[in-house]
């Protein structure tokens, strides 16, 4: 798109800011929307939506019309995400001491995308750059076809688990926690928009990017088993551990090591970028009581629409500034390495004695 379209690196990275300013307007939305349709038909709604979206972006080449689109498939998809953490966050409730790696397979779920994508995109594009409409065309039907996957597992959610009882939760600030996820929004957001970009730019071909792309994906997968122990912290230090390692994948590719720092870089960054949205989820499900969890994980997601909004443009004009993708990627592992920071200042969230939150409020 931003070789057809001519885009500079700051209007590519716009277009990403818009999607991300949407994701931020759903959030928002989600905090009234929720409560009244029901988290089952909330993402229901959404998923559907977001789908049509995907599906449309090709229809509407003018710049100033996609961004429009970006936005309102970014209002659906976090109204879908905010709901579908509710009802992960429910369904984990029934799984005792295996919450937390419930919670985790959930935010897997991207990575399945992600493979899906990286199969679909290469063999939708020849080495034209006007092809790119097609790669749209077929994540779309293919988020169709998972939209009709979202239907019925909704339902079976919303079924089994509507019981979910109000014991624990407390009013412990989570400000802390708040704060370094929209750091780190904004730091990963950047490399997801750029790191293709500057594999291209090191020399390696569309062929390597899908594969490594894939491998981001399968990551993602796997990171709910791997960080299973991680998940279960009652304090910002899981937050942190998982925000740092992401800021370490961000910033392998800046040391040179070529196609195996790439390889590297991407697994690593697949395995633990999701696994910090999980780890947020974990502390408000720790935190607050069931009742609270729709509005809480709204107002991380909104935290997130911050950081994932000015993050693109940001990476965009340091891109530019140096003509190079690098300049994305140190200001993606530096704003991921604060957010680790910050994320680790978020006290516990459980009282030692008795499983509760603790009443304190900062």
């Amino acid at each position: 798109m931003q070789a057809d379209l001519e885009w500079s690196f700051a209007e590519a990275g716009a277009l990403t800011s818009a999607n991300a300013f949407g994701h931020l307007a759903g959030a928002l939305l989600a905090i009234w929307v929720i409560p009244k349709w029901g988290a089952e038909q909330s993402i229901v709604a959404g998923a559907i939506l977001t789908s049509l979206g995907i599906a449309a972006t090709p229809l509407l080449p003018e710049f100033m019309p996609l961004l429009l689109l970006r936005f309102a498939a970014g209002l659906t998809g976090a109204l879908s995400f905010v709901a579908g953490g509710t009802l992960a966050a429910r369904a984990a409730s029934e799984l005792g001491e295996n919450a937390s790696l419930g919670v985790g397979v959930f935010y897997g779920g991207p990575g399945v995308g992600i493979m899906i994508s990286a199969g679909i995109v290469p063999g939708l594009i020849s080495a034209s750059s006007v092809d790119w409409p097609l790669a749209w065309f077929g994540m779309g039907a293919a988020a169709a076809v998972m939209t009709i996957l979202v239907v019925w597992a909704a339902g079976r959610v919303g079924e089994e688990t509507n019981s979910a009882s109000e014991s624990g939760g407390g009013s412990v600030s989570l400000i802390p926690a708040l704060a370094g996820y929209t750091l780190y929004a904004a730091g990963y957001v950047g490399y997801i928009t750029f790191i293709v970009a500057s594999v291209r730019e090191q020399g390696g071909t569309d062929g390597e990017a899908a594969l490594w792309w894939a491998g981001l994906g399968l990551g993602g997968v796997v990171a709910g088993g791997l960080w299973s122990g991680v998940l279960k912290s009652k304090t910002g230090r899981g937050l942190a551990l998982l925000t740092g390692l992401t800021g370490v994948a961000s910033a392998i590719p800046l040391f040179g090591w070529g196609d195996i720092g790439f390889v590297i870089s991407f697994i690593m960054f697949g395995a633990t970028f999701l696994s910090v949205v999980a780890a947020t989820t974990n502390l408000v499900r720790l935190a607050r009581v069931p009742s609270e969890w729709g509005p809480w994980i709204a107002y991380f997601t909104i935290a997130f629409g911050v950081g994932q909004t000015v993050g693109p443009i940001a990476s965009g004009v340091a891109a530019d500034w140096v003509a190079s993708t690098d300049g994305v990627l140190w200001i993606s592992a530096g704003l991921l390495f604060l957010g680790a920071a910050v994320s680790a200042l978020q006290k516990r969230v459980v009282s030692e004695t008795n499983g509760h939150s603790s009443s304190a409020r900062l």
